[in-house]
């Protein structure tokens, strides 16, 4: 690399990069996959925590956003634009003239091109966008720009749409920007915010399942760069007990991905599954559902130890220590029929089964929801109690939201199998207790 790197013997996308940097009169390109030591962990490690500052201080981030791969290419040959005939045109300064023909381009969709195309599918892409001042989107209908204020394409290059409100990071996909940490709240920062974005980025595919943690953590450094808070394993320390009311999407467990062999998070971090999660008062589209957790437990302490240098990196070993109430249920026996097999209903309701609407105390919600498929045949399963669940089309019954847990070797030391509803008289005569959750 002393002696240079002869352009030609690069993937296909790299040259385009190339090329367009030439083009903007810029004199430098910085490229992770030349510029990090590939398959050493000691250069990994030291670069990743740098990535934040790369992508935020570069004049312009080069997005092969329809590529599928590093062969792809920036430039794609690009299929023709749809044209539609009108009969009529009607804007604010003409009338409608009969006899007037014209054949707008229907120009292409920020959401197709941009969102549902390949690179948007990946886990680092994610902070790669949210960190970036300026995107160039190259895609295989248009050009398309994005940035802290605006989005356009050089279809509509002055049609800038606006998705900077107190709400609108949750519109089109949960994203938080650099604008969005200096505007938003400390407490919208670490909580509605953070956890639209972990349900966009738990979805996202990565090579290794180890980088789920390092992946996201340029978003977590410049976040704390706003606040006052302690991160800790893909969670902050201010909402951490209302952030444990995660559970895995149900699609994800019938269709999982691999488990991976190494270590990646404690089984109470979201991290830890490697699977799409969903947190219990966000909707799939981003949006709020009908809950409003309210945090029992009491966090008592915690111990995380990194693999490497900061508590963005990698997790060797990670505890957290909760105070609250515990109870023991009876999971029922395995349903081979049912279409949701890690999901049990404690009172024996099953899908199929038609809802009494008329008789609503009797709706099916107390159930348990495994991260994971336990043997077959009932069993009995710890569940500690961790905030009170206010549905609000159902609000005069009281339901908890708990975790299910298994114990390991050591006294009072749990791991997380799922997440569970119950009510209150699943924990009359518990007293409060403290655990440890590994």
């Amino acid at each position: 690399m002393e002696h240079g790197i002869l352009i030609s013997g690069l993937p296909k996308t790299l040259q385009d990069a190339v090329s367009i940097t030439r083009r903007l009169g810029v004199q430098y390109l910085w490229v992770d996959a030349i510029c990090i030591i590939q398959d050493d962990p000691a250069d990994w490690g030291e670069e990743c925590g740098k990535m934040a500052n790369v992508y935020r201080h570069a004049l312009c981030t080069i997005a092969a956003t329809s590529g599928r791969d590093v062969d792809a290419g920036c430039f794609i040959d690009r299929v023709g634009v749809q044209v539609h005939e009108t009969e009529k045109y009607i804007n604010s300064h003409l009338e409608a003239n009969d006899d007037d023909q014209t054949k707008p381009v229907c120009s292409p969709s920020w959401g197709i091109s941009v969102l549902n195309a390949p690179l948007n599918k990946r886990g680092w892409v994610l902070q790669e966008r949210a960190l970036s001042s300026r995107i160039l989107h190259w895609t295989e209908d248009a050009l398309f720009w994005e940035c802290n204020t605006v989005k356009a394409s050089e279809f509509q290059p002055s049609d800038t749409i606006s998705h900077r409100s107190k709400t609108a990071t949750l519109d089109d996909e949960p994203l938080i920007y650099e604008s969005d940490m200096r505007r938003l709240t400390p407490e919208d920062c670490t909580s509605w915010a953070w956890w639209g974005l972990l349900q966009n980025y738990s979805r996202r595919d990565l090579t290794r399942a180890t980088d789920r943690l390092p992946a996201i953590s340029g978003i977590a450094q410049s976040i704390q760069h706003h606040i006052a808070d302690r991160y800790l394993a893909g969670h902050w320390e201010s909402s951490l007990v209302k952030s444990l009311c995660w559970y895995v999407t149900p699609m994800a467990k019938i269709r999982p991905r691999p488990s991976p062999l190494e270590y990646i998070a404690p089984t109470w971090s979201w991290a830890s599954p490697n699977l799409p999660v969903q947190f219990i008062f966000w909707a799939f589209n981003g949006g709020p559902i009908l809950e409003n957790p309210k945090p029992i437990a009491k966090l008592v302490g915690h111990k995380i130890i990194p693999k490497g240098q900061g508590p963005f990196s990698q997790v060797r070993h990670g505890c957290i220590r909760l105070s609250g109430k515990m109870c023991t249920i009876t999971l029922p026996k395995y349903d081979p029929e049912s279409s949701r097999p890690y999901h049990f209903n404690l009172a024996g309701w099953k899908f199929s089964d038609p809802i009494d609407f008329s008789n609503l105390d009797n709706l099916p919600i107390r159930y348990v929801d495994l991260d994971r498929q336990l043997e077959y045949g009932s069993r009995q399963l710890r569940c500690f109690q961790i905030c009170q669940l206010d549905r609000l089309f159902m609000p005069w019954k009281k339901t908890y939201g708990a975790l299910v847990l298994e114990s390991t070797e050591q006294p009072d030391q749990f791991k997380r199998l799922g997440w569970a509803r119950l009510v209150s008289t699943d924990f009359e005569g518990s007293e409060e207790r403290e655990i440890e959750l590994i």
